[in-house]
């Protein structure tokens, strides 16, 4: 994957209210703030986000719309990845506070044998 496209698409999809569209031209969507996000924390290209926009604004879909736990969901763990203060860190890959995902993914719970039922 070259790295700098990749980087350079995301913030083309990038909107002046810090939103994030799916694609160059289309509607900001909240879904996409984790995985844009998300891949601007893991290639450490976060610079490109500004992060004094979160400051106001609701958590729902569309602005008037009803708040609702997808975008809240989403946006949470949008600032977390910004490293947002009070929020705690999440796992950019599996989408999980850092503490669970270590938790779960424990090298020998991932190679344990299947379990036996007899």
């Amino acid at each position: 994957m070259n790295e700098e496209k990749a980087v350079n698409y995301i913030v083309s999809c990038k909107i002046v209210d810090g939103g994030f569209r799916c694609t160059p031209g289309g509607e900001s969507h909240d879904g996409q703030i984790f995985y844009y996000v998300g891949a601007l924390t893991i290639t450490g290209s976060l610079h490109h986000v500004e992060k004094d926009l979160f400051e106001n604004g609701g958590i729902s879909d569309r602005p008037k719309d009803v708040v609702d736990v997808f975008h809240t969901y989403f946006r949470a763990v949008g600032l977390s990845l910004l490293e947002y203060q009070g929020l705690k860190a999440i796992d950019p890959t599996h989408a999980l506070p850092v503490d669970v995902a270590n938790m779960i993914f424990l090298p020998e719970i991932v190679t344990a044998k299947p379990f036996n039922k007899t």
